[in-house]
């Protein structure tokens, strides 16, 4: 009788333990993108201050970048893939990168050919990521 009290105990805990790494692992990556997302802004506040008031729409709304898909793409991790999780990280960053460079060309009234390349990579990173959730290779 009291082993099974016991067993039922330590069965009760680990599951606490596990729903609770569950929730510091979605509670930490969406507090990660929230930072990114205010340095995004407080970057492209200071650049468009020191622009002399010009102002780029790639610049301005890439905050959305990791506040929307970053947030969108943790609640969908449901088996909390750390490495499909840091894969999509590496993608967001890379999109949020190419649109700063984007928005700093449109800024100084120039153009570059390898723009695409941030989101070329980008686009590769989210699908590497994508099939290492969706099909659990690596586990």
């Amino acid at each position: 009788m009291v082993e099974e009290k016991g067993a039922w105990a330590t069965l009760y805990t680990s599951d606490t333990r596990e729903t609770m790494e569950r929730a510091n692992f979605r509670k930490t990556r969406i507090i990660r993108y929230i930072i990114v997302a205010v340095v995004s802004i407080i970057v492209t506040l200071i650049y468009g201050y020191f622009g002399h008031g010009v102002r780029s729409n790639y610049m301005d709304f890439m905050f959305l970048i990791p506040l929307v898909l970053g947030t969108f793409i943790t609640l969908i991790n449901r088996k909390e893939d750390k490495l499909a999780a840091d894969i999509f990280a590496c993608s967001i960053i890379t999109m949020v990168l190419g649109c700063f460079t984007k928005g700093v060309l449109d800024i100084a009234g120039a153009t570059s050919n390898l723009i695409i390349i941030y989101i070329d990579a980008s686009i590769i990173l989210m699908a590497i990521g994508l099939i290492k959730l969706i099909f659990d290779i690596g586990k």
